[in-house]
């Protein structure tokens, strides 16, 4: 499994490299009433996406109003907030649904409270980056799409009120070079439908116990370093999982703990089957993620070290660790300053802030 990870970490540092592009402009969309206006500000995304270039950074500004719907069609880094910014009023950039075309190659996609994701039929994109996202339902890849280079990572995946939050990708040879690393899935079932070698690592898969499943279809996948709570490391069917490697998971909680391994050409190794991780504060349940909870490992927990690269399973463990307030851009977390300022008094003002990720 040392070369397994391996590739994992360098297919990560291919992303990252992939993410450094000289922007050429910045553009702010915002469409909150009485907002200041400019040049390279907006209202609607979709008005910023249409004057922006290749290689261009358009901020979404957190919004009381979801700012609706829009296409990517252009390498772009569209970025909000983050998923739970530690700031005063964490009000988040919310965004109904996204739609990927041609020539959105290279796009990265973060700190959004987001609804769908789609990547549209009969385009070819590659080198995607999805993160620090909270979805409240799905990521789909239609079927007759290409996606070469997907990298899934520090995103919560939790359901709304009438879809479960989920990843739907192609299982053939259309889709190569997925990563699925470091998120938390919540609340629903059958999770993940993936292929052709995709990597899911580190991942927390969160449910109520009796009948949640984590995968809805996998072929030709590795799943390694996650921890299944409440929830079965399995699918629906004996045909859900198959040709898929299970190394170093641990599962708990669950009516449904054991791996299939052996059925259907899966393998295995080195997984805790019904093994308490002893986390902080989380119990197995079907509620969407409460920000109150602590995933943090107690000392002494058996998932502590013991994943395939050494660290600990889970969401904390690996070379992109889970940031529960998952902010992509620096943040004044606090600004506190006089309610009146006397003629010729000075201004004291107080700023608390922090670096992005």
């Amino acid at each position: 499994m040392k070369t397994l990870y391996t590739v994992l970490l360098t297919a990560l540092l291919t992303f990252s490299s992939a993410g450094l592009l000289l922007a050429q402009t910045t553009y702010v969309v915002n469409n909150t009433p009485g907002a200041p206006s400019g040049d390279h500000v907006f209202t609607e995304v979709q008005d910023a996406i249409d004057a922006a270039s290749d290689g261009d950074i358009i901020h979404i500004v957190p919004s009381q109003d979801s700012y609706g719907s829009f296409t990517v069609n252009k390498s772009l880094k569209i970025s909000g907030l983050g998923l739970n910014p530690d700031k005063q009023a964490p009000i988040l950039s919310r965004v109904l649904s996204i739609t990927i075309e041609n020539n959105a190659s290279g796009s990265t996609i973060e700190g959004l409270w987001l609804g769908v994701f789609d990547i549209a039929n009969d385009v070819s994109v590659s080198d995607l980056t999805i993160r620090y996202n909270r979805f409240n339902s799905r990521l789909l890849q239609n079927q007759l799409s290409t996606v070469n280079g997907l990298l899934i990572q520090n995103n919560l995946f939790e359901d709304n009120n009438t879809a479960t939050a989920s990843i739907t990708l192609n299982t053939g040879n259309n889709t190569s070079n997925v990563i699925i690393t470091n998120n938390i899935f919540t609340s629903g079932s059958r999770y993940i439908s993936a292929g052709n070698q995709a990597l899911i690592s580190h991942n927390l898969f969160l449910g109520g116990g009796s009948s949640v499943l984590a995968f809805n279809s996998v072929n030709n996948v590795h799943v390694f370093n996650n921890i299944f709570f409440g929830v079965g490391p399995t699918g629906p069917t004996t045909l859900s999982v198959q040709f898929t490697s299970f190394q170093n998971n641990l599962t708990f909680g669950s009516n449904l703990t054991g791996f299939p391994i052996g059925q259907n050409n899966n393998t295995g190794s080195g997984n805790l089957v019904d093994t308490d991780p002893q986390f902080v504060d989380l119990e197995p349940t079907n509620n969407n993620w409460n920000f109150t909870w602590d995933p943090s490992l107690e000392p002494g927990s058996p998932a502590i070290g013991a994943g395939t690269d050494g660290s600990d399973l889970g969401i904390f463990g690996g070379s992109s660790p889970f940031d529960l307030t998952g902010v992509p851009l620096p943040l004044i977390q606090t600004l506190n300053l006089p309610a009146v300022i006397g003629t010729d008094e000075d201004l004291n003002v107080t700023i608390q802030a922090r670096s992005g990720n």
